[in-house]
């Protein structure tokens, strides 16, 4: 009987240091627990803060449409995700106007339209030579003075009324003034999307840097509460063990 009430002491304050141990470390996994939520709370407020800094700054988020390569092979049935891009409002009315698809397409939508518009900007200019030569030619055979300038077939124009130098300077007018507004557009186009490819950029990488720590900081929240509640159910079965060994050894006592 005396080693049976040893080994139940014995025991007992082997129970009793594991459940010390438990609390302690199911302190710390409160405390870790805590802190948890509040970087989770604070990686909220910095979002809602980022939110507020793009309503001020007159900035929109927008989708891009990514389609999940298979074997670097993009099927019909490829699955398509959602990126979200940071872009001036003007900007994604802009990307609106461009269609759908990702943002390489849309771009490339963008730069299509520059092309063209060099294209015609080339060919106004090719036409504005032509007729400045014709000009030219058709002055150059009655002037007994040499070449004639632009000037002086101005002056001519003038004085003869010519219609035909009169509708060729409306044209070579409107040749110009149609220059210079395809060349501004290019200009601009040019500007927004450098603009644009800027600040997507720098958004996609805060956005993904956000989400990926409020993703750990819910996944190690989780992973403390799981761990809380396994150590209270220890601390409980403990707890009930410890009672039964102090009744047995209530009873070896009262026995001797």
């Amino acid at each position: 009987m005396p080693n049976y009430a040893t080994r139940a002491q014995e025991e007992q304050s082997q129970l009793k240091r594991e459940h010390r141990e438990k609390c302690r470390e199911h302190d710390q996994l409160k405390r870790l627990c805590a802190k948890l939520k509040r970087d989770l709370e604070v990686t909220k407020s910095e979002l809602d803060e980022r939110d507020q800094l793009i309503k001020e700054h007159g900035l929109v988020i927008v989708s891009e449409e990514v389609l999940e390569e298979s074997n670097g092979d993009i099927s019909v049935n490829s699955v398509g995700t959602c990126k979200k891009s940071l872009v001036k409002i003007e900007n994604a009315q802009l990307l609106e106007n461009a269609g759908d698809g990702t943002l390489d397409v849309r771009l490339s939508t963008f730069m299509k339209e520059k092309r063209d518009l060099e294209d015609e900007i080339s060919h106004l200019k090719l036409e504005l030579e032509e007729e400045r030569s014709k000009r030219r030619k058709s002055h150059s055979v009655n002037s007994t003075n040499g070449p004639i300038s632009d000037f002086d077939v101005d002056g001519d124009v003038q004085r003869d009324g010519g219609n035909a130098l009169a509708d060729y300077k409306f044209r070579a007018q409107k040749a110009e003034q149609d220059v210079a507004t395809l060349q501004a557009t290019v200009a601009r186009l040019e500007s927004q999307v450098v603009r644009y490819k800027a600040a997507s950029e720098a958004s996609e990488k805060l956005e993904e840097t956000l989400k990926a720590e409020k993703r750990k900081l819910q996944r190690e929240a989780r992973d403390a509460i799981n761990r809380a509640e396994e150590l209270e159910t220890s601390n409980l079965h403990l707890l009930k063990r410890l009672d039964k060994l102090k009744n047995a050894k209530s009873t070896l006592l009262k026995e001797l």
